[in-house]
């Protein structure tokens, strides 16, 4: 299992339009592929999963991709 700890440097942070190229990018992958920020932890190939992570500016979020081309 691969993850990175990144922030978020968009002053919008991840609204609608960066989560449907997060969601888009990671479909492409056959890898289970997660986003978690604090307690909350989703699927990053669903847009709305993405979108309602609520990562603000600033904030630090965990990907974790877990698969054959992780």
């Amino acid at each position: 299992m691969y993850q990175v700890k990144i922030e978020i440097k968009n002053k919008l942070g991840i609204h609608l339009r960066p989560a449907g190229m997060i969601a888009k990018l990671a479909t492409a992958y056959k890898s289970n592929v997660s986003m978690e920020k604090g307690d909350i932890k989703i699927n990053a190939k669903s847009i709305m999963g993405v979108a309602m992570l609520g990562a603000e500016s600033g904030s630090i979020i965990t990907i974790f991709a877990d698969g054959p081309d992780e």
